[in-house]
């Protein structure tokens, strides 16, 4: 029987991670993987399949691949079967999966593995080797096909596929992406329905969904326990932000510009929120991660987790409002952190109806912000004309004053496809 599987790059979070765990008695089952051939789909699909060989439909549907899988079982096999006698024979993209085989087997993947539940899981971590499609211009969606993702059936798909020409090291990015994707893992919190913009993907400092800004965060929090040294660079990435359209294109706005609740729809800040609360509290990385667990409803926000956070330890509370006033530039006012602490008032609600009401989409006035030709931002509750640019439909704060609307309330008509608005 023909077997087939479609490579769709859907966000990681949508799958129920608790199919995933790491444990001494239940190792990583290692996969090697490489494409065989490539063809219009009309063309692929007649041939017939041979030993460990599945067809793999392309992102637009119209071609697909051969892609044939072999167990590794250690590493001389795995040069071995990516054509080399020697490590030093292997392409930069090679050598990547060759690290990320080494790290899963290291101290530091042993230290998550204590963490994730239930303890009794397999996962299987597939190395896909696109050597020789590497040409975008010949294979243009192979980014696509190929992203580094968490995938049904306990499999972490990981390539070299995202980072073939953007200069970055392709050794030192597979592992930092691996600890990101045990993050989730451990963490089973879900985003909620268009998390992520229309385009289905997030950066570091994108504004997204609230429970998929605490899902990356939480996977980007793991990754910091596992290279502390990239704070400095999460930090740096944080001067300035980016707003998706539903039409895909961003744009770029400063810190000013942003209350203190949209940047806790960032994962990079809710990252840095957990990553201070485990350096500076007592036994902080253990008391996180088991809240986590006892406490993960799937709906969860950042304001979720801390509520159960100082739920289950009142005498941090004061150290837990230091750190989120810091981490979020001091934009929280007193009011809203003591919501996050007190949700409910005097009613008897859970914090997953509490969720419910915060995704709602109630009825907002209209206001808006575009930039002039000069470069100066404008506020108005009449729509600008036409030849305005980086137009954005906006939320009025309590206040009266605009802040940037929730993912889902954002229009922008901006002439430029450059997300970074460059």
């Amino acid at each position: 029987m023909k077997k087939l599987f479609f490579i769709i790059l859907f966000s990681s979070v949508l799958f129920s991670f608790n199919n995933f765990a790491l444990a001494e008695d239940h190792p990583v089952t290692t996969e090697y993987s490489f494409i065989e051939s490539y063809a219009p789909f009309r063309d692929i699909m007649n041939k017939e399949l041979g030993p460990g060989e599945e067809f793999a439909i392309s992102a637009n549907g119209l071609n697909a691949y051969i892609v044939k899988s072999v167990t590794v079982t250690d590493e001389q096999q795995l040069i071995n079967l990516m054509g080399a006698s020697s490590e030093a024979n292997l392409t930069d993209a090679q050598k990547g999966l060759l690290e990320v085989f080494r790290f899963s087997k290291s101290e530091k993947i042993s230290q998550l593995k204590s963490y994730i539940q239930p303890p009794d899981k397999k996962i299987t971590l597939q190395l896909n080797d696109i050597t020789g499609y590497e040409d975008e211009k010949k294979y243009p969606t192979i980014k696509k096909d190929f992203w580094p993702r968490l995938a049904k059936n306990s499999t972490i798909v990981m390539s070299a596929a995202p980072y073939l020409h953007d200069g970055k090291n392709v050794s030192e990015m597979l592992p930092k992406v691996l600890s990101h994707e045990l993050g989730h893992v451990i963490c089973d919190s879900r985003a909620e329905p268009s998390g992520y913009g229309s385009d289905g993907s997030h950066y570091l400092n994108e504004i997204i969904g609230p429970q998929a800004a605490f899902a990356e965060g939480f996977a980007d929090f793991t990754r910091l326990l596992c290279f502390p040294e990239e704070e400095k660079e999460y930090r740096g990435s944080l001067n300035s932000f980016l707003i998706e359209s539903q039409g895909g294109k961003y744009v770029k706005l400063g810190l000013k510009e942003l209350s203190g609740k949209d940047l806790l729809n960032n994962e990079g800040i809710d990252a840095l929120i957990l990553s201070s609360l485990a350096k500076e509290i007592p036994n902080g990385k253990d008391a996180i991660i088991r809240c986590v667990q006892r406490n993960n409803s799937q709906l969860n926000p950042i304001e979720g987790f801390l509520y159960y956070f100082v739920k289950e330890n009142p005498s941090l509370k004061d150290k837990v409002c230091e750190i989120l006033k810091r981490e979020t530039s001091n934009k929280l006012s007193d009011d809203e952190i003591s919501k996050i602490f007190n949700p409910f008032g005097n009613n008897t609600n859970t914090f997953l109806d509490l969720t419910s009401t915060m995704n709602s989409k109630p009825a907002m006035p209209k206001m808006y912000q575009w930039v002039d030709k000069n470069g100066e931002i404008h506020f108005s509750d009449e729509p600008p004309s036409p030849n305005e640019s980086g137009v954005i439909m906006l939320s009025p704060s309590p206040k009266g004053n605009p802040t940037i609307a929730t993912y889902s309330e954002i229009h922008v008509d901006s002439k430029s496809s450059n997300p970074f608005g460059e």
